[in-house]
């Protein structure tokens, strides 16, 4: 049985985690209408918010069951309720009606909104312009 995961950061395709844990997988580009991307950095976090017209950009991937649980290794995910989570791993309905786990941020802080909403596209654009 095939389990579906939405990514939007370091698991994307072609990106450094995608290599290590999902290359195996076809993956679908889908949004998640409500929810922001903070730049954490290295990665991002997932927040929900109110303003449905804010929409993140990811990849639904198929994935097994072991794969889940060496991507929850990843993400910081230890269980449902446990104290210590870094991300918790939620299930959302995306914007094309499917519904697929994904991974929410799960500390309030007041690092950068990506407003794009486009992890990739912050990526690169830091590339660039830390070359000029």
């Amino acid at each position: 049985m095939s389990i579906k995961l939405f990514v939007y950061g370091t698991l994307r395709y072609g990106e450094g985690n995608w290599r290590h844990y999902l290359s195996g997988f076809p993956a679908e580009e889908d949004t998640l209408s409500g929810a922001i991307l903070k730049n954490l950095g290295g990665f991002p976090g997932l927040r929900f918010v109110e303003d449905k017209t804010k929409k993140v950009i990811g990849e639904l991937f198929n994935i097994t069951k072991t794969t889940l649980c060496k991507i929850d290794g990843l993400e910081g995910f230890k269980g449902e309720d446990v104290e210590g989570n870094l991300f918790d791993r939620v299930t959302v309905t995306l914007d094309s009606g499917i519904e697929a786990f994904t991974y929410v941020w799960c500390y309030q802080d007041n690092s950068p909104i990506i407003e794009s909403g486009n992890w990739i596209q912050e990526i690169r654009g830091r590339v660039r312009n830390a070359r000029y």
